[in-house]
This record gives C-alpha cells, structure tokens and sequence, in this order.
C-alpha cells in the first residue's frame, strides 16, 4: 500500500526539516507547532487522484506566536528553503499547498483569525456562536507532530471538546 502524503510530509519533516530548524533556529522551534492540519482533503485522510491535481503534495504546516513571525519568520522561511533538496521520496517539494518549499509557516493568531474568526480558544457563548461550526474542522484535524509550547494544541482540545451546553442547546434550536 502507498503512503500517504501526510505520512510522506511527517517522514519529510522528521528526516530534513527538523534536523535544520533545530541547529539553525532552536528557540523560535521550541514555540513552533508542526504537522499537517488546516485546509485539504488530505487532512481529512481522503487524499486520492481526484483531490491530488490542486493544492496537493508536501508539506509541513507550522504556526509560531505573531509576535516571533512577524520579528523572524521571513528569515525562518528563507534560511530553512536555501538548505532544502528540490525533491522527498519522488515528491517535489516546490509544489503543493503553499508558496514555499514545503513549510508552510503562519502566525497562530492569523491562522486562527482566518479559519475561526478570533485569534484565541473561545471564551464565552457569544464567542462560541460567533465561530461558523464547518470551520471548526480546519483547526482540531490533521496531525501535530511537535508541539513544545503546548499553546496550539490547546487551542484544538477546547475546540475539539465541542460547545459549552447552553451554546449547544442554542445550535440545536437553531
């Protein structure tokens, strides 16, 4: 049976670009989630010929705080893409889900502000309304597969442990 893509991209991540995010940025690594979650049929786990001809192939999607993206991860993206190889195990690494060779890395609250609407785990029910429920799904699946800081997947087990049970009475009104 073939691997997957997300299998491939944790073997990629694990083998290549671990190794030189840890010697070259072993700080801003600490505070770094990584793994392959967000937008995609392969997040899902349903990767096939159909869904593989747009946005499909290699990748690494990786969410640092705003305030460490916006002070190095231009220079986070640029040393690590200098020292990457042009392909994986046969997968090119210059196509796929996003603009850069296979790290897709974005600040978590922007992640968060553009999937669920607000940059933090909700706080309260009107929070919790204001969050349209089919996108809730671009942040609790997928796979982390390093996560130091703890901070992203935290923000996915409140999500994922579903609505407070007056907001939950109110969806099932509405």
């Amino acid at each position: 049976m073939a691997k997957s893509i997300i299998e491939i991209s944790h073997e990629f991540f694990e083998e290549v670009l671990a190794p030189i995010l840890q010697h070259k940025f072993p700080v801003e690594t600490a505070q770094i989630a990584f793994g392959v979650f967000g937008y995609g049929s392969e997040v899902l786990q349903l990767d096939d010929d159909y869904s593989s001809d747009h946005h499909w192939g290699l990748r690494v999607d990786a969410l640092i705080p705003e305030a460490l993206f916006n002070a190095c991860g231009q220079e986070i993206l640029r040393t690590v893409e200098a020292d990457l190889p042009d392909n994986f195990q046969g997968q090119s690494l210059h196509t796929g889900y996003s603009d850069s060779k296979a790290l897709s890395l974005q600040s978590l609250e922007g992640f968060l502000d553009q999937t669920i609407g607000i940059a933090h785990p909700p706080q309260t029910h009107a929070e919790w309304l204001g969050i349209p429920e089919e996108d809730v799904i671009h942040v609790i699946n997928g796979q982390i597969w390093r996560n130091d800081s703890d901070r992203f997947s935290a923000i996915r087990h409140t999500l994922n442990d579903y609505y407070p049970e007056p907001v939950r009475l109110r969806r099932i009104a509405h």
